[in-house]
């Protein structure tokens, strides 16, 4: 594999990891609002609810795709590594 090609791959590798985080953000950026009539500290003075929707976080296969990209980057990240190591040593082999 030529510089060109690492380089190339190393880019696309760095693009995608870049696109992940720009496209999870919103997701870490998000917040509890307190109800109205509350600042936060105190509770809200009570009212009447009539829809209750319970957030229990992350659901289970979100959980399950953050894994697999995570092996898959971690795979992709450790191959290129390897390559440039292997490609280095036979260039430095045959130089002396």
């Amino acid at each position: 594999m030529n510089t060109s090609k690492l380089r190339l791959s190393l880019g696309v590798l760095i693009a995608v990891t870049v696109a992940a985080s720009i496209a999870m953000a919103p997701a870490a950026y998000a917040m509890n609002v307190p109800a109205a009539g509350g600042d936060g500290t105190q509770p809200a003075a009570q009212q009447l609810a009539r829809t209750v929707v319970v957030s229990t976080g992350l659901p289970t296969w979100q959980v399950a795709v953050i894994a697999i990209g995570s092996a898959i980057l971690g795979v992709a990240a450790t191959t290129l590594m390897l390559w440039t190591r292997t490609r280095r040593l036979q260039l430095s082999l045959r130089a002396s």
